[in-house]
């Protein structure tokens, strides 16, 4: 037995110590350790009773979660095998703060992840109903448009707060001709015009249909600031339109070559519906918004 385990001794512990070696230099990457960096989903969990009407918002997308472990571990892993969990489910409406939960993957530890706590608002799901509004790309000073849509009014469902911000539902301008039916995407609008995020219109289009054109005697003149008291100095303004029509009599508007709008003013910088002056036997067919800028003297 001896006889067997001393025969070429010596080669058989170079053979060990070469297998030694080649094993460590081939296993050093999965001995050594490393660290890297991920932005990971966050995950809202709401497990309360009313939870398809509650909608959680103003939280961050991701957050930055720091893992260390096995140089071949950590290049394989995708950040959506880390979890980052929000639990809201025993919080009420309005704003909030909670800790977050952060589960690394097997074979990894946790470094570090920020933000920890996270700020938020937890908000009602409301739905109103909204009269749809027809805009258009069709140009011209002497013809009135009419249009009809099917439906005439859309809900629109969301966080109370963006939907108590809608002011108006549009149509999506484009040009119709005569009896001409289209199917257009409505937008909903807050009341400086700009489209409100984070809502759901049903439906989310609608048919329009240009039914009637008729030739009336019409005039498109410009919008000018009527004269402002000594309170007030108006540093700029911007008319949306900058032109309105006017609907009259041909010898009334022969004498019409632009509609003063009086405003209200105070100081600061926003936008405010125009009352527009205009003589007797005039009508105008279009509503005007003035962005203003003013100082007080």
């Amino acid at each position: 037995m001896m006889r067997l385990i001393t025969h070429k001794l010596p080669q058989k512990i170079i053979s060990l110590v070469l297998a030694v070696v080649i094993y460590f230099i081939a296993t050093a990457d999965q001995r050594s350790t490393s660290e890297r960096s991920f932005e990971v989903p966050v995950q809202v969990i709401d497990a309360s009773p009313n939870a398809s009407q509650r909608d959680v918002s103003d939280i961050p997308k991701t957050i930055r979660v720091t893992l260390s472990g096995p140089i071949n571990r950590l290049e394989t892993l995708e950040a959506d095998r880390i979890e980052a969990n929000l639990d809201v489910s025993n919080l009420p409406a309005g704003r909030f703060q909670s800790r977050l939960e952060v589960i690394e993957p097997t074979g990894t530890r946790m470094v570090s992840y920020t933000p920890q706590v996270i700020s938020g608002l937890i908000d009602r799901v409301i739905s109103v109903r909204f009269p749809v509004k027809t805009t258009h790309l069709n140009v011209s000073d002497d013809e009135i448009f009419r249009f009809t849509t099917n439906p005439d009014r859309v809900q629109v469902t969301g966080p109370q707060n963006r939907v108590e911000s809608v002011a108006n539902v549009i149509t999506q301008p484009v040009a119709y001709q005569e009896n001409n039916v289209r199917q257009v995407t409505v937008v909903a609008l807050d009341a400086q015009g700009h489209e409100v995020q984070d809502v759901k219109l049903t439906p989310r289009s609608v048919q329009v249909a240009r039914v009637d054109v008729g030739t009336l005697p019409v005039k498109t003149v410009p919008v000018r600031l009527a004269p402002v008291n000594d309170r007030f100095q108006v540093l700029s303004a911007s008319f949306s339109p900058k032109t309105i029509r006017v609907l009259s009599t041909p010898e009334n508007l022969s004498k019409i070559d632009s509609v003063q709008a009086t405003v209200t003013l105070k100081e600061g910088t926003y936008v405010t519906p125009a009352r527009l002056t205009l003589p007797d036997g005039y009508t105008a067919l279009d509503r005007v918004n003035v962005t203003l800028s003013v100082k007080a003297k």
